[in-house]
């Protein structure tokens, strides 16, 4: 599974003194997407959640089915839900979090893409995404991936015309 994969380096993304945990439900259907890019988002989400909590916080994936029936979606969704409890977002930043170049970080310390990639990314899967912030609280960031009945297969490497032949 991806997050078996990647569970060490979520881990590093958020740091030794923040507490990280994965939730993941028993029978989680699959979903069609770049098994890389995934796994870059949910790093890339792991890492503003680090910042939130200023690095000793607690976040935690959980990953699980949704039955939502919505138009143009025939099944359910996967949700990939990174919560954390940190400093939470006003309602003001909230409304701007998907503007491209949009941040609250100090100059030079974040160009205010991630979030926006991550939208992108999920809404060009055929998914949605959620967040939900309050100031002290913490922030809930959900993406809603479109279950694929397709088998899991692994991409196969191509040759480079280049490589010699065996």
């Amino acid at each position: 599974s991806l997050l078996v994969e990647i569970g060490d380096l979520l881990q590093k993304a958020v740091g030794a003194e923040t507490t990280f945990n994965i939730q993941m439900d028993e029978q989680v259907d699959h979903v069609l997407v770049d098994k890389m890019s995934l796994a870059t988002l949910l790093i890339n989400l792991a890492i503003h959640a680090r910042d939130a909590v200023a690095g000793r916080g607690t976040i935690t994936l959980s990953v699980g089915n949704a039955c939502l029936k919505l138009p143009d979606t025939p099944g359910g969704f996967v949700v990939f839900k990174m919560r954390d409890d940190g400093s939470g977002m006003s309602h003001e930043v909230l409304e701007r979090i998907f503007e491209p170049f949009f941040t609250t970080k100090a100059p030079n310390q974040g160009t205010g893409l991630g979030i926006p990639m991550v939208k992108n990314f999920v809404e060009s899967s055929g998914g949605f995404m959620d967040v939900e912030s309050a100031p002290g609280i913490g922030t809930v960031v959900s993406l809603y991936l479109p279950m694929s009945m397709q088998d899991v297969v692994d991409a196969p490497c191509e040759r480079s015309s280049s490589a010699p032949q065996t």
